[in-house]
Order: C-alpha cells, then structure tokens, then sequence
C-alpha cells in the first residue's frame, strides 16, 4: 500500500451513531511506510548526514487514523520515524508491516528506534503534533548515538573487568589450594630424606640426568630381602 491508496481511495470507517464521541479515538490500526505521503517528504541531506555516522538507520512514516470529538469523519495524522532491520530478531517489541516502494534498496525494518512526534502540542490527547525530518533531527540522532555508544562501550569494558577479575580470584584460589596440598605432600616425603638423596638431588639439578647407579633393595616372595 502507498500514500496514493489513502489519496485516491480513502477509507470510509463507519461509525454508529449511537457510540458516543465526546474524545479523540483512533478509528483504524497504525500504518508504517516507506513510501513518502505527500507533504511529509524527509530531507535528503539530512538522511545522508544520519547514515555518515548510523548506516542502520531507515527512516519511514506513521499513518494513524483519528475520529476528532463530536465527528465520524477520520483525519490522518503522519509523523516520522527510525527503524532497524534484524536479521535474526529476537524480543522485538512487536510486529509490524511496513509497505516499501517499488525498487526499494534497503529491507523493510522490523525494529521501531523512535517515532518523532510533539505530545505537548496537543496536551495528549489525540494525534500528536507533527515534526519535521530538519537537521534538529540530525542532531537527536547524533546525541542518541554517541551517548548510547559509549554506554554500550563502557559497558562491555565493566563486563571485561568484571570476568577477568573472577577469572584471577578462581585461579588464584585454585593455586592457593594446590600449593596447600603439596606443602603437605613434601613436608611427608622431606622427612625420610637421606643426605644421598640430596646429593643424587643436586646432581640431577647440575647435569639434567640421575647420578650413579643407587642400591636397590627387593623383596622375594618368601620374604627374605634380595641386594642388586
């Protein structure tokens, strides 16, 4: 669907007459395109500027529906928006259908980022006051940007620090434990220690091999010991 189905076939919404209408109501469901309506055309240069610093940005339009107090017949209201596109989206805040021109060059978003509208201007109560794709627009997306940015970027470095000093605190209590449990096995071995053994010990140390050959003492099954 494109702006020339709303110009061309305006929807007729029937009403009954006995609902009462004393307050703005929306008479049909939200409309997101990428389709310019006419009137509501985005600055070029302004876009360009946006995607110099964010290429992920699609701009699109809003097209509500609204039934004025005291009144069936509908207005539409457009305002401006940013969307994303996620290949692989996950916990998206809701499903949308967005209509794209012919030839379109980029895929049809499926992420809201913001839709720029002035609830003041109409004390919220019906259709928000409109605002203009200008370089006030620019300028919010910069700001966004680099302030979402660097809090994603000082994030991440906190998660890092965060790991590493988990990672340290483990090893470290891994270590403390492993040397514990040495301690206790060469305090039992160093206590049967011979001065040979130091010796063969410091001349293992020196040449990288063992010492001469040592007495080795076997026992036979009958029990009697057997010298080599």
């Amino acid at each position: 669907m494109g702006w020339r189905d709303w110009t061309t076939r305006p929807r007729q919404l029937q009403v009954p007459l006995a609902q009462p209408s004393d307050g703005w109501r929306q008479g049909a469901d939200d409309v997101y395109t990428c389709v310019a309506p006419a009137g509501y055309e985005k600055d070029p240069a302004v876009t360009a500027a946006i995607h110099e610093f964010d290429p992920g940005v699609i701009p699109f339009w809003r097209v509500q529906t609204w039934l004025p107090p005291g009144n069936a017949h509908p207005i539409l209201a457009v305002h401006h928006g940013i969307g994303r596109f996620y290949p692989y989206p996950r916990h998206l805040r809701r499903h949308f259908r967005v209509s794209m021109p012919q030839f379109a060059t980029h895929p049809a978003p499926n992420f809201i980022d913001a839709i720029f509208e002035d609830q003041e201007a109409t004390n919220y109560r019906g259709p928000a006051g409109y605002m203009p794709w200008d370089w006030s627009t620019y300028e919010w997306c910069r700001e966004k940007f680099v302030y979402l940015t660097s809090e994603t970027y000082e994030a991440r470095l906190e998660q890092k620090r965060e790991r590493l000093a988990k990672m340290k605190a483990a090893l470290d209590a891994e270590n403390t434990y492993r040397m514990a449990d040495f301690e206790k096995w060469a305090l039992k071995h160093l206590e049967g220690t011979t001065p040979e053994d130091w010796r063969e010990y410091h001349e293992l140390l020196r040449t990288g091999r063992r010492g001469g050959r040592r007495r080795v003492v076997s026992v036979l099954p009958t029990g009697r010991p057997l010298g080599l």
